[in-house]
């Protein structure tokens, strides 16, 4: 394996490529380990050239920019569910969004999952027409035999979600809501593919600001309860689909009308190696998030009131971790079709540079954003959610050091898809999972919630180490400032001093270039000077996703 520093970012990767998508330099010679990827190499730009994709900078930036009016409004709402929701309706929503996250990938046995790998692939051939009405149809047909099954033996469901079969009419709610929320997730993962980063942001932002509307509505005017909110997600999905099939309607015409043959024993030949770790990574992550709380449920030993009043106490404490965390989810997002663009031209190098440069701006802004939140979490839960959770505040800390850590598992995690590896990505999720739940049955009835966090906490940290070695053996260039950084979020654990003290040290090491080495510091100051100049046009962007 080569060191980082012969696959500097200097060597292909510039300022302006790192802003546009786009590398200047020819490919770098790639060795015999990676010799199967040369033929595409030679691939020629995709033949749709009327599909107009934005470069991985700008992309970030349009995200990021209405990525904080969308959680602003997403807190509140949080905030407000916290206050107004009975802590056991409180944590009958957690548990069922939960579900949602978890229900839906499987239901489609996670073809979505493989547009940002592979929606590149298919472009380049001028196959995407084909390729999507296919996974399209699949995906139709999956998510309907889904919703069938949970309607027809709701009681068994709601035994599994929510520990009783008084839940039914919550449980036929959700899962109408699964139907819609798949294909609220076919069209985001689709357009985050194909680099559209303007819609895909502007569908999240209608998203997160229906989804408050409606549902707040709803519990004022109607009742406060878990089933009522599952109601206004549901109807913010439909009308952000909406939004989306605006675009793709004009945009589908630009695609060649005859397309190149594409065999179904070639289509699933290909994808489906990959497609089945992406669905067993997705069965992994969400029951990573969700394992804890369920068990509180099932093994804690409590009667199920007081089980379902501890799940709340859990949500209040991720409410703003989560934000951090979903940042992460979409920043990996964004950076997964880039790499794979990258990597079907044979620029090996630039991969690895740009995913450790991601890896580290996205844990050092999570540092960053952790500590706020550490400061601000007196008033939040004394002012903001009456003091209604004592537990959740206590436990704050080891929440957001592990939300961190899963966040920065899923960009790291991105290289690994990019290399086709996405099985010891399910690996390292399996491993962190067994210890997970191994170590809530033997804490959990002895420690309460405290040991289901802290069996969590280990859990993501394995995880995430197995991670980033996994990309190690897969040419992803060690930096020992990456590794810092990654482990860097467990310090909040700590507590605000002790985490302001290392996130000082951290600032001083990347002054000295030891953490963020100088020529990366000038390609950031570059790119930034870069986009002042293009203020105006980025105020255009956001509000003109076409």
């Amino acid at each position: 394996m080569s060191s980082y520093a012969g696959d500097s970012l200097t060597s292909g990767l510039d300022a302006e490529s790192f802003a546009t998508g786009t590398i200047v330099e020819a490919p770098a010679t790639v060795s015999c380990a990676v010799a199967e990827h040369e033929s595409t190499a030679s691939a020629v730009e995709p033949a749709s050239p009327e599909i107009r994709v934005h470069g991985l900078a700008e992309s970030m930036l349009i995200m990021l920019a209405l990525m904080v009016v969308q959680r602003g409004i997403g807190f509140i709402r949080g905030i407000l569910f916290c206050r107004w929701l009975p802590v056991e309706e409180l944590g009958q929503w957690d548990l069922a969004y939960d579900f949602l996250l978890m229900a839906g990938p499987i239901a489609v046995l996670a073809l979505p999952g493989c547009f940002g790998r592979y929606v590149e692939y298919y472009r380049q051939r001028d196959q995407l027409r084909t390729f999507l009405c296919r996974l399209a149809l699949v995906c139709g047909l999956l998510a309907a035999a889904a919703v069938a099954t949970v309607m027809l033996a709701a009681p068994w469901f709601a035994r599994l979600f929510f520990g009783n079969e008084q839940f039914v009419t919550l449980t036929l709610v959700w899962a109408g809501t699964l139907g819609i929320a798949v294909v609220y997730n076919f069209f985001t993962e689709l357009f985050m593919a194909l680099r559209q980063s303007r819609l895909t942001a502007m569908m999240q932002f209608v998203n997160g600001l229906t989804f408050a509307t409606v549902s707040l509505l709803l519990v004022i005017l109607w009742k406060p309860s878990a089933t009522v909110v599952l109601i206004g997600f549901a109807t913010a999905c439909v009308v952000s689909v909406g939004v989306g099939l605006l675009w793709l309607r004009a945009t589908w015409r630009a695609l060649p009308a005859r397309e190149a043959p594409l065999s179904a024993a070639g289509l699933w030949g290909k994808i489906l190696p990959f497609v089945i770790w992406v669905w067993v990574s997705n069965w992994l992550t969400n029951l990573f998030g969700l394992a804890a709380r369920y068990m509180i449920i099932h093994f804690s030993g409590m009667p199920s009131e007081i089980a379902l009043q501890q799940v709340g106490e859990y949500h209040a404490s991720r409410i703003v971790p989560l934000l951090l965390e979903t940042i992460a989810f979409m920043l990996s997002g964004i950076l997964t079709p880039y790499l794979s663009h990258d990597w079907e031209a044979g620029r090996f190098r630039e991969v690895s540079a740009r995913s450790n440069l991601s890896i580290k701006l996205s844990s050092l802004g999570l540092m960053v954003g952790g500590l706020g939140i550490l400061l601000m979490s007196g008033p939040l839960f004394e002012i903001a959610f009456e003091n209604k959770y004592a537990l959740g505040k206590a436990i704050l800390p080891m929440t957001l050091a592990y939300c961190c850590w899963f966040g920065l598992t899923t960009i790291v995690q991105s290289y690994l898809w990019c290399a086709e590896r996405a099985r010891q990505g399910s690996l390292a999720l399996l491993a962190g999972l067994v210890v997970n739940v191994v170590l809530n049955f033997a804490w959990l009835p002895v420690y309460g919630l405290w040991g289901a966090v802290l069996a969590t906490f280990i859990g993501n940290f394995i995880t995430l180490s197995l991670v980033y070695s996994f990309a190690l053996l897969h040419r992803l260039s060690f930096d020992p400032g990456t590794a810092i950084l990654l482990a860097a979020p467990g310090v909040f654990a700590l507590g605000v001093w002790p985490t302001l003290a290392v996130l000082l040290g951290l600032a001083i090491a990347i002054a000295c270039g030891k953490l963020v080495r100088r020529d990366e510091q000038a390609q950031l100051i570059a790119f930034a000077r870069q986009y002042l100049d293009r203020v105006p046009y980025l105020r255009r962007s956001l509000t003109n996703p076409s």
